[in-house]
């Protein structure tokens, strides 16, 4: 394996060391320490992984450009080792530095030191059947084609804040500790495709809303885009993030929306261009006034709307409504079914349209409690 220092321009220096030091444990060190330098890595020779069995291994990679990748099975055949999951690697760092290449940690199996990929560039990393510890996973700020996790229990702390990531997947997981994928003031976390798949998480998912439109939004199965929305569903219901929660519940509403019964798919939609489902009690409260005001105008000014009313000498008169005042004054009576009598349709349009909007006064008024109280119980 060659190891030398490598500028941009092409220049070459000979600064890396490798030590192996201590008698309890392992350390492999590739360290460059010139500023806006990246040590070159070509790892074709998985000889210079050679460990010493019986003790905790550490790998620390600081600026360097690995070219190709590295597999930890190959390192455990260099090793003597017939599979990955016969050693174990107490802590692996590569902090601040370039992968080209795949990252596969295939069956590996980690001791509770920290796994650190912060400010790195990685093309991609892979975990499959990795046994990790209870140290901490660290991709804060890094730059990554794919990140993939199958077959693997997550116990401990989880950093996600990647700077950009274009595809993130979790098949088949277990994941006991908090993931956190939410941006800050300072550090912004881009997240591409996203994918939950047959995944359990047993603590905190920490998540922008951001991140939850872009898994509403991107193209994927029906039914892991679903799963998908559920665990954010419950994540952050169980976080308190209401506002979160809403956003995800909508959007998992309108993707299990009826598709071949249209009578089924026509009052979903209503459901949703009324109130987004119960989550906005505000946008349920301007349906009902706009609605008022409607019937109100068509009392009015319609000249088939006739009703009967008490005349200034106590006699009975059939006519029509003089003045928007009173028949907004009507509309809300109506809605509301308070009928107090005074004014009475008269004529089949007429009673058609208080009983038309008698039971969207019952609908709609029954929708906006159920939507204001879900909101002030949570």
């Amino acid at each position: 394996m060659a190891i030398v220092s490598k500028k941009f321009n092409g220049e070459k220096h000979q600064n890396f060391q490798k030590r192996i030091i201590s008698r309890e444990q392992t350390w492999v060190n590739w360290v460059n320490d010139k500023p806006h330098e990246y040590g070159y890595i070509d790892p074709c020779d998985y000889s210079n992984f050679v460990f010493e069995k019986g003790k905790p291994i550490h790998i620390n990679f600081n600026r360097c450009y690995i070219d190709g990748g590295f597999s930890i099975e190959k390192i455990a055949k260099a090793n003597g080792y017939e599979h990955a999951d016969e050693f174990v690697i107490e802590s692996i760092s590569i902090i601040d530095s370039i992968v080209k290449g795949k990252l596969d940690f295939q069956y590996a199996v980690f001791g509770d030191g920290e796994v650190n990929f912060s400010n790195s560039r990685i093309e991609e990393v892979d975990f499959k059947y990795t046994d990790f510890g209870a140290g901490d996973i660290i991709f804060f700020q890094s730059e990554l084609e794919k990140c993939r996790f199958k077959y693997c229990d997550v116990v401990g702390n989880t950093d996600l804040r990647f700077k950009n990531i274009k595809q993130l997947i979790f098949e088949d997981c277990f994941i006991d500790k908090a993931i956190n994928m939410k941006s800050s003031e300072k550090y912004k976390v881009l997240i591409g495709n996203s994918l939950f798949v047959r995944t359990t998480i047993n603590a905190s998912l920490l998540v922008d809303d951001s991140f939850v439109r872009t898994i509403i939004k991107q193209e994927q199965k029906l039914e892991d885009k679903v799963e998908a929305l559920r665990i954010l569903k419950v994540n952050a219901n169980k976080l308190g993030l209401y506002d979160q929660e809403d956003i995800v519940y909508r959007a998992l509403r309108r993707v299990e929306r009826p598709t071949k019964n249209h009578l089924l798919r026509g009052l979903d939609y209503l459901f949703d261009l009324i109130g987004n489902y119960g989550t906005s009690p505000l946008r349920i409260l301007v349906t009902i006034l706009l609605v008022v005001f409607i019937f109100g105008l068509i009392f009015t000014y319609s000249p088939m709307f006739m009703i009967r009313s008490v005349s200034i000498d106590n006699k009975l008169v059939v006519t029509t409504i003089n003045n928007l005042f009173e028949g907004l004054y009507l509309s809300g009576i109506t809605f509301l079914t308070i009928g107090y009598g005074d004014i009475t349709p008269v004529g089949w349009f007429s009673i058609i349209a208080v009983l038309v909007e008698g039971f969207l006064g019952v609908f709609l008024m029954s929708y906006f409690t159920v939507s204001v109280v879900r909101k002030t119980l949570r």
